[in-house]
């Protein structure tokens, strides 16, 4: 529920309060990001991109909008008798495979998955975006605007980082970044496997530790455009880019596994 206050009309108090229905509730909210795929901030960037002369600005349940001839004002939270008990924006982030079940770090002991975890984090703030600048295929992420989000499973929940390729600097965002071009999902397990080179990605994926999607588009003064691919082309991810698949990764794997069977008794 938002509220509109408009000066000059003669509205009983009750009628100035204008209730506006956006989106589903109850049982069909979860319809809401694939309905209404997109935050209000997203929406406003593509817009501004689109045509910088529109003149735009969030409205959340609560604010109140002063309309007048000189224009708009906007007070945030202003409204005295709607307020948001939780910012749930979150639950409008388009990404097709929330319905799916959580990933789940395949580690069950919890001090060794502590340290995993801390290895994990230690790489993603500390090493991640240093390797990504590196890898050529940083080019097309900036090319494309790619604003990409990471999230990491442990035993219990994940947590969110993300990079915006169309930003000022390059720098790990910590939690969501009201866009989502590219998304990888990985478990904090195969994660550290990853990163310590005793894993590949045919067991990765083949034990569901790793879901991704993605959404390419670019928006330019007046132009929208759409990344297809031709043929087989595969627009690149940063986790595939930085541990590639290939008979390397492949064999590395079988000499690993090799080396586990003879020490067996």
């Amino acid at each position: 529920m938002s509220v509109l206050n408009v000066p000059g009309y003669d509205l009983q108090p009750s009628a100035q309060r204008v209730p506006l229905k956006s989106n589903y509730i109850t049982n069909f909210d979860f319809l809401n990001q694939y309905l209404f795929p997109t935050t209000q901030e997203q929406f406003l960037r593509d817009l501004n991109n689109f045509c910088p002369e529109i003149n735009g600005s969030s409205f959340y349940p609560g604010d109140v909008a002063t309309i007048t001839k000189e224009g708009v004002q906007i007070a945030r939270g202003g409204s005295d008798f709607v307020k948001i008990k939780e910012d749930d924006s979150h639950k409008v982030e388009f990404k097709p495979v929330l319905e799916v079940p959580p990933i789940r770090t395949q580690t069950k002991n919890r001090a060794e998955h502590k340290k995993q975890w801390n290895d994990v984090v230690e790489f993603i703030e500390k090493q991640f975006v240093e390797q990504v600048v590196e890898n050529k295929a940083v080019q097309s992420w900036v090319e494309w605007q790619v604003v990409y989000q990471l999230e990491v499973f442990g035993q219990e929940s994940s947590e969110i980082w993300g990079l915006d390729f169309a930003g000022e600097d390059a720098s790990i965002i910590k939690g969501r970044t009201g866009k989502i071009n590219i998304y990888e999902g990985i478990a904090c397990s195969e994660f550290y496997r990853l990163i310590h080179h005793d894993t590949s990605w045919d067991y990765v994926g083949i034990n569901g530790q790793y879901r991704t999607f993605k959404d390419i588009y670019r928006i330019r003064l007046g132009e929208f455009e759409k990344w297809v691919g031709e043929g087989k082309e595969k627009f690149p991810q940063p986790l595939t880019e930085l541990f590639p698949a290939g008979p390397e990764m492949d064999r590395a794997k079988f000499m690993r596994d090799v080396k586990r069977w003879r020490a067996t008794p």
